[in-house]
This record gives structure tokens, C-alpha cells and sequence, in this order.
């Protein structure tokens, strides 16, 4: 079975842990790491267009940016699964701060990490 990663906020990481493990060419394919909006936009154009109205939602409604950004995730996974053909797609995204701004008294800081896995039965966030 084979692996691809997706990340924003873990910068690396998760493709890093993935590469350290003996063999790693037999199961780990590759990654995209966007951190910008911009670089997400170039990198992930398929969903770029979630993370854009997640963000509006964000401000327009704070209750509704988590659920946006776990089908941010969710797409991510199932696209880099697909881009490179692999059994497994997984994805990180979140708000690694210090300044993550929503709307004043949303209670929402930064700090926070979605993960969510597209395998070939399915999705797991």
C-alpha cells in the first residue's frame, strides 16, 4: 500500500516522518506542503476555492469555520490520494498562530490541528 500527504500548518512534518521510516521509497510517493493562501491556490487549486469561503464563513459566522475547514481537509486528502495514485491520501491543516483573527468574541484561537485520511474505502477525519 502507498501513501501521499497533503500539509499547511505542520510545514513538512508529516512527510518528513513519513520519509524517516526504512523503505519509505516502497509506500510514500509525496507531498504537497502550502502554507500561504496563495500557495495553496498554485499547489491545490481543487480545493483553494473551499479555503477561500471558509475564511468568509470565518468572519461571517465563527461556528461555521470548523466544519469548513474539516471538508478543506477531507479534499485535500482525497486529492493528493488521487494526484498520486496512491492507496492512501493524508491531509493536515489547522491555525498554528500566534495571530489567527475571526470575528471578535468567537472564542477561537489559534493552536488547534485536523487530520483527515482518504483510503480506498472511504474517508476517516
Amino acid at each position: 500500500q502507498t501513501v501521499a500527504a497533503s500539509e499547511t500548518t505542520s510545514g513538512g512534518l508529516l512527510a518528513a516522518a513519513l520519509l524517516a521510516q526504512p523503505g519509505a521509497s516502497a509506500f510514500f510517493s509525496g507531498a504537497t506542503v502550502a502554507y500561504s493562501k496563495e500557495a495553496i491556490a498554485t499547489l491545490l487549486p481543487e480545493v483553494a476555492d473551499v479555503l477561500t469561503n471558509q475564511h468568509q464563513q470565518a468572519y461571517d459566522n465563527p461556528e461555521g469555520y470548523f466544519p469548513s475547514r474539516v471538508a478543506w481537509a477531507s479534499m485535500a486528502a482525497k486529492s493528493v490520494r488521487d494526484q498520486c495514485g496512491t492507496t492512501w491520501g493524508v491531509a493536515e491543516t489547522g491555525a498554528a498562530g500566534p495571530t489567527f483573527h475571526l470575528a471578535t468574541g468567537s472564542g477561537r484561537t489559534s493552536g488547534f490541528t485536523l487530520v483527515a485520511v482518504a483510503g480506498p474505502e472511504g474517508l476517516e477525519e
